[in-house]
């Protein structure tokens, strides 16, 4: 197969998917793999589409042809552990690692020791997972393993589908004396106290389809009995500059210096709106109130037409009807945040 007859059906089945008919980019995908059976980025791609679509019995299966480092040591497939020590390591983003560290429990009733290796600043929030009885980050020595696994792999493992997901939370832990300065810093302001993040990370492809963007959040931020608070950390804070003042908007992204001071500012507030982003699990992983904005063609862990996530039980999501359309899921968001803010909460 040519690489542009690839380019052309990749393409081909996303549009599909943004109009909604994710049978059809499925089946292109099952018929590009006829052409290219081994082809392990058809296969993951695959995988995705068949993971959005709620088939998690075929989805996790073709996510395992994605391309894994080797290890030198064998890779876990399910068996009694009894006491081995196991690498857990993540796989990904940042948002990938909060999402799937909530199997280091389940992986500990199987007898593992289990370690997680995961990416650098991310030490102290995944220690106090459940079932982790320690955290290596990126660049320091791994030894002394029996067994490993990859985070994206413990689903298959664990044969997960809609109606098992291990979704008990909080799963994870800010450091209550962080916890503590954050509620004294943010007990003077009244109403319905609001985390705001609007970009994920700047430098990935996809972050413009993901992500709204300040200026689309703006009909948010005068809604009465709101106080909103920026979480926004990395590149997305450039957008800060254009934005005119708002007085109901603090920006708290430049004292949010990782995400266990993010997790700790959380604590002191009573809701989180954000896009796709590592943000919005790290919320749903500490069981905060998340309301999330969706792009009609969503990451497949949000599924489809629906707006709760079976993933977070605190989550709620606001979903494009358009592709590339913020204003109608802002409108909706805005709606059911005047009625929050009129009880009170």
């Amino acid at each position: 197969m040519a690489a542009t007859e690839l380019s052309s059906g990749v393409e081909t089945a996303y549009a599909a998917v943004v109009a909604g008919d994710v049978p059809a980019a499925i089946a292109i995908y099952r018929r590009l793999l006829t052409l290219r059976p081994r082809d392990r980025f058809l296969h993951y791609s695959l995988g995705q589409l068949l993971l959005l679509s709620g088939d998690f019995a075929s989805g996790w299966e073709e996510c395992e042809w994605r391309d894994q480092r080797p290890m030198p040591v064998p890779r876990w497939r399910g068996e009694p552990l009894g006491g081995a020590r196991i690498l857990v390591h993540g796989e990904q983003g940042f948002g990938d690692n909060f999402h799937f560290v909530r199997y280091a429990a389940l992986v500990a009733e199987r007898g593992g020791t289990v370690v997680v290796a995961t990416r650098e600043g991310l030490r102290p929030l995944l220690a106090t997972v459940p079932g982790v009885s320690a955290v290596i980050e990126s660049g320091e020595e791994v030894a002394g393993m029996s067994a490993h696994i990859p985070m994206l792999s413990l689903p298959y493992v664990f044969a997960t589908r809609l109606e098992s997901i291990p979704a008990q939370v909080p799963y994870i832990a800010a450091d209550p004396a962080r916890v503590a300065v954050w509620r004294e810093r943010l007990a003077g302001f009244r109403g319905l106290r609001v985390g705001l993040v609007w970009s994920g990370n700047a430098e990935a492809t996809y972050n413009y389809r993901r992500s709204p963007g300040l200026a689309a959040l703006a009909p948010l931020l005068d809604c009465p009995g709101v106080a909103f608070f920026g979480l926004q950390m990395g590149g997305g804070r450039a957008e800060l500059a254009a934005a005119p003042p708002r007085p109901a908007f603090v920006d708290l992204g430049n004292q949010l210096a990782s995400f266990s001071e993010t997790a700790a500012a959380m604590m002191a507030l009573d809701l989180i709106v954000t896009p796709c982003t590592a943000t919005a699990h790290l919320a749903g992983a500490l069981a905060r109130p998340v309301w999330i904005l969706l792009s009609r063609a969503p990451d497949w862990r949000w599924l489809l037409d629906r707006d709760t996530s079976p993933w977070y039980p605190t989550a709620r999501l606001f979903r494009q009807t358009v592709q590339g359309e913020w204003s109608d899921p802002v409108a909706r968001l805005r709606a059911d945040l005047e009625k929050e803010a009129s009880r009170g909460c």
